[in-house]
């Protein structure tokens, strides 16, 4: 998939099944996993073309079924788990 940005490389993103607290509820997401702001400005452009709404993902500490957002995007940014600078 590409973004909008064409000086940017490609945004990846799959389709994954996500589960909620206790795996009582469950969906099928696009999930993209940003390592950069861009990262995520980029994801945010690629819904906006596509129609889609954006849910986010973090570490996984809480329940997950805020972050179902069946059949749309789902930022997952259990990646992005380190301070660059202040």
């Amino acid at each position: 998939m590409t973004t909008a940005n064409p000086n940017r490389d490609a945004i990846a993103a799959q389709w994954e099944g996500r589960e909620g607290w206790g795996m009582a509820s469950a969906a099928l997401c696009e999930v993209v996993r940003p390592r950069s702001a861009d990262d995520v400005l980029a994801a945010f452009a690629l819904a906006r073309a596509q129609g889609k709404k954006v849910a986010f993902w973090g570490n996984g500490r809480s329940y997950g079924d805020a972050a179902l957002n069946e059949g749309n995007l789902l930022l997952d940014f259990s990646g992005m788990n380190k301070i660059l600078s202040l």
